[in-house]
């Protein structure tokens, strides 16, 4: 029983690190494709203003 009980835990601590690292890695794409949206909308201006100061 304490064997099953240890695998247990382990499987749990196993797929809880999976799902973490799953996590995380949607968190980045998130941020990356948020990032690149506010950079679509918040870049043009800029872009623009040096444009014609040059």
């Amino acid at each position: 029983m304490k064997r099953l009980g240890a695998q247990k835990i382990f499987c749990l601590f196993y797929i809880g690190n999976v799902f973490e690292q799953c996590a995380s890695q949607i968190k980045i794409l998130l941020l990356n494709h948020f990032v690149k949206a506010k950079d679509w909308t918040l870049s043009p201006s800029p872009i623009k203003a040096q444009g014609s100061k040059e």
